[in-house]
């Protein structure tokens, strides 16, 4: 027990040297907006044109969100990166 404290106290604290700061570069992609989709009528063919109006809204909404997702995913990683070292 002795031989522990004598350990401690004979290294002392030492003053670490400071690192550089590590700047976090800002995240600019935005996130998609969800589309207004139209209500589909009772008749058919106009339930048929509302309907395929709004796959193809959604479609290119999901494609938007592949492309935000993946973006956040490089930030994510660049910071992981910058902390990593």
């Amino acid at each position: 027990m002795l031989l522990i404290i004598w350990l401690l106290i004979s290294t002392g604290c030492r003053t670490i040297p400071k690192n550089e700061s590590i700047s976090i570069p800002p995240f600019f992609v935005s996130a998609p907006t969800r589309p207004l989709l139209k209500t589909i009528p009772l008749e058919k063919n106009e339930a048929l044109k509302s309907l395929t109006n709004n796959l193809i809204l959604m479609d290119g909404y999901i494609k938007q969100l592949e492309l935000y997702i993946s973006q956040r995913q490089v930030y994510y990683d660049k910071i992981i990166s910058l902390f990593d070292n």
